[in-house]
């Protein structure tokens, strides 16, 4: 997390990041604890709803849609039988940000 949230940490560094969270929830996600999915889930989606209010372009934006990858990933092994308020969650957050409804 410290070197996502780091603004001062280089673009291919968080890129790096994010492709090892990717690997891990595509190979894993099924043997952790319940407690460090939920963590891992709420990060995740804190740090997506942070990028998207500053209306990233460029490396931003490349992060964020890989983050969102990431996301996608998590919800197809979540949802509907772990993660039931999802669509109400995401529904909630565009009508908060009108970066993410785009």
């Amino acid at each position: 997390d410290v070197v996502l949230e780091n603004a001062d940490v280089p673009f291919y560094a968080k890129f790096q990041a994010v492709q090892v969270l990717d690997d891990l929830v595509q190979t894993r996600w099924k043997t952790l604890p319940r407690e460090q999915c939920d963590g891992l889930k709420n990060f995740l989606i804190s740090l997506i709803l942070s990028l998207a209010a500053l209306a990233p372009r460029g490396e931003g934006g490349v992060l964020l849609r890989s983050l969102n990858k990431v996301l996608v990933e998590i919800v197809k092994r979540e949802w509907p039988r772990l993660w039931r308020g999802f669509v109400g969650e995401i529904v909630a957050a565009s009508k908060t940000n009108e970066a993410l409804a785009a």
